[in-house]
């Protein structure tokens, strides 16, 4: 954003417009690559979780 720009008309009025950005500053790809390593890290996480829970159950059915 930033100071508004006034047009003056002939007809004494006057158009005032917003000094913003109209398209969006995200990066796609950047997001996209963002997105697969978090994607990649929590299927990770998922998998030692699963991991970690075989190797318990296979110790309590070793205790019995």
């Amino acid at each position: 954003s930033g100071d508004p720009i006034f047009n003056l008309n002939n007809d004494k009025t006057a158009d005032i417009k917003a000094n913003t950005l109209e398209l969006s500053t995200a990066d796609l790809s950047e997001s996209l690559v963002n997105l697969m390593v978090f994607q990649r890290a929590f299927e990770a996480n998922a998998k030692s979780i699963t991991t970690a829970d075989t190797i318990l159950n296979t110790l309590i059915q070793l205790k019995r």
